[in-house]
């Protein structure tokens, strides 16, 4: 899941997918009751899609900063 966090392109998306990977990680590593790790498993693994949907929405609208040439009209 941090792979998939440092495909973004834009640093505060990235930053902000590896933070919250890592309080979910956290939080789940005291659990020992079944039925909350399999919830917390499937959590995962939609917040995965998710993160996959994101870069790639990321991807199609990058942002590009606007740079003006001055022509000269002859």
């Amino acid at each position: 899941m941090l792979r998939k966090g440092n495909r973004f392109s834009d640093y505060n998306f990235r930053m902000l997918a590896r933070r919250r990977v890592k309080e979910r990680f956290r939080e789940a590593r005291e659990e020992t009751s079944e039925d909350k790790l399999k919830f917390l498993f499937e959590d995962a693994q939609k917040n995965s899609e998710m993160l996959d949907r994101q870069t790639v929405v990321g991807e199609l609208y990058r942002w590009t900063p606007v740079t003006f040439v001055d022509q000269k009209h002859s």
